[in-house]
């Protein structure tokens, strides 16, 4: 998110392209990918369309998984255009030269290697953003949670802190039970979650929502749609279910 809102307040002769890695991301598939902003210039040259400069953002930049000899045929397609200028035609065997581009990575902390080849990452400027605390993440969407809730009802007004408390709770509790797999690699849980149930509390009109119940339900209705519509199969639906109602029991025992 940081280097996506970055990279798209960019003006003049800046330009990026954005795309992620999966466990199945392979060197072929990369290049059509790499290709796709370029422009011929002459003979063998390629680059981002007039005179700008372009900057390939490439999410989860650590996902693609290592074949038998433990290289990542992607990465190492990256590194042969960041250490030679280009890569190969395909077809032709002569080598594109790749001009006016750059790249940022950013690296999943909780699936694929966790690390990449040493070759790679000397070309990096390597920077860590730690996941907030649970009383910082609290501070924060709670008081937004209670600057919206001010124009309610005293009784509703006072659930801010509550509804963030069991935002988080679940969060958590989703993060460590549904964990990111080859096939579920869709699995991943971070502040965008929360940014999204609070955001549609934050829809909560004071014409329509006037009773706890009714701001209890439209919760249920926000993480559900957030965590649970993302599940895959029967089974981790029901799990889902069990921790919505314990975590109701929790935040909302005064509600049937």
């Amino acid at each position: 998110t940081i280097c996506n809102e970055h990279l798209v307040g960019q003006l003049g002769e800046a330009m990026s392209f954005a795309f992620s890695f999966s466990a199945y991301t392979d060197a072929s598939a990369l290049q059509a990918i790499l290709e796709q902003p370029l422009e011929k210039k002459a003979g063998t040259l390629y680059a981002p369309p007039g005179t700008k400069w372009l900057t390939y953002f490439v999410d989860d930049l650590n996902m693609p998984q290592p074949d038998k000899y433990g290289t990542q045929s992607a990465i190492e397609l990256l590194r042969q255009q960041v250490d030679y200028g280009g890569f190969y035609d395909l077809k032709k065997l002569t080598l594109k030269q790749i001009k006016n581009v750059q790249y940022i990575g950013a690296m999943n902390p909780t699936a694929g290697s966790f690390a990449i080849i040493d070759r790679m990452q000397r070309h990096f400027c390597t920077l860590a953003c730690p996941f907030p605390d649970v009383e910082t993440l609290k501070t924060i969407y709670g008081s937004i949670l209670e600057g919206h809730l001010s124009s309610f009802s005293p009784e509703l007004a006072s659930y801010g802190e509550r509804l963030a408390s069991a935002t988080l709770m679940l969060h958590k509790e989703v993060a460590d039970s549904f964990l990111p797999t080859a096939i579920k690699f869709h699995y991943q849980w971070n502040l965008r979650e929360l940014s999204s149930v609070t955001q549609g509390l934050c829809l909560a009109s004071n014409d329509f929502l006037n009773t706890p119940m009714l701001l209890a339900r439209l919760w249920l209705h926000e993480v559900t749609r957030t965590y649970g519509d993302r599940l895959t199969n029967e089974h981790d639906i029901a799990r889902f279910t069990e921790q919505v109602v314990r975590t109701s029991k929790c935040f909302f025992e005064d509600l049937d």
